[in-house]
């Protein structure tokens, strides 16, 4: 996930992104990659890009992310169900 940089003064928004994968990808591999990600991602010079644009990154487990935006898409449906909103 990518938070919004408090450092930068982007008011409050956020940016949840992760590594979607292919039915049927292995376990094993997307371990892997996540590993590499988190490497990658601690790395000085690109914490440091990542900064300037803005952002500042939490790394975390798939099974995490999708905890995370399991929660987020029941918390969304339940504050459209309960405004009302509708799509035209």
């Amino acid at each position: 996930m990518c938070r919004p940089s408090p450092k930068r003064g982007i008011l409050a928004t956020r940016s949840d992104s992760g590594w979607e994968r292919f039915a049927g990808t292995a376990n094993d591999v997307v371990e892997i990659l996540n590993k590499q990600v988190a490497r990658i991602m601690a790395l000085p010079d690109v914490k440091e890009r990542v900064a300037t644009i803005g952002f500042d990154p939490t790394l975390s487990s798939s099974q995490e992310l999708a905890a995370h935006m399991k929660a987020e898409t029941n918390k969304w449906s339940q504050v459209v169900r309960q405004a009302n909103i509708r799509i035209d």
